[in-house]
């Protein structure tokens, strides 16, 4: 399990971790002395400073790493849209506490005009490989840097696709413009995308 760590002078080992526990350790023992459900992934190392004599730890949560590439391989499921975005800061007798999650599970979209085409899907993938796995995850399966596009409804229509895609119409939104991409390579990516959702599907929506 990936894992972020900063050791202060007092002793004491913080360490962010993917599935969202925010724990200190006794740095000579190794003994965890505390721990904080941060419902998000804590991917960036905590910092630790003192103000007018009072120590704080600060850290950062929610997926932004290239370890989203990889939602497969890792121990939670990562939504982009819902995970909680958050800067949380710590101090020794400190009462805030957290809403409750409201993560909800991602499902995949419904296409009932899915037809199987290998060809088309291995162009595709080869296409998805070099530009979209890093941030909506090998095998399409995203885990947080960006949405999960088997859960998408843009895929369905392909004009809508190319609107996205190659036009770039969500690039305020960070999502680039591919505007290389000719209409074969267009379909042969929105071919790839939608059999993964057929994959999904079809194993009950686990990932």
């Amino acid at each position: 399990m990936q894992r972020f760590v900063t050791a202060t002078g007092g002793n004491l080992v913080f360490q962010g971790r993917i599935d969202g526990q925010f724990n200190a350790y006794a740095a000579d023992s190794g003994k965890l002395l505390w721990r904080f459900s941060a419902q998000a992934p804590v991917t960036a190392p905590p910092i630790s400073y003192a103000v007018n004599g009072k120590q704080y730890v600060t850290v950062i949560t929610g997926m932004g790493t290239s370890g989203a590439a990889f939602g497969a391989l890792l121990p939670v499921s990562i939504d982009y849209r819902t995970q909680a975005r958050r800067i949380l800061t710590f101090a020794i007798g400190g009462r805030g506490t957290l809403p409750a999650s409201q993560a909800a599970p991602v499902t995949p979209t419904n296409d009932p005009g899915f037809a199987p085409d290998a060809p088309a899907e291995a162009r595709g993938m080869l296409t998805y490989a070099r530009h979209c796995a890093v941030c909506h995850g090998v095998d399409a399966i995203a885990a947080g840097h960006a949405p999960d596009l088997r859960a998408s409804s843009v895929p369905l229509d392909p004009a809508t696709f190319a609107t996205v895609v190659r036009d770039g119409v969500l690039v305020p939104n960070g999502m680039p413009r591919f505007e290389e991409f000719d209409d074969a390579q267009l379909a042969a990516l929105r071919q790839y995308i939608r059999r993964s959702n057929a994959d999904w599907r079809a194993h009950g929506g686990a990932k």
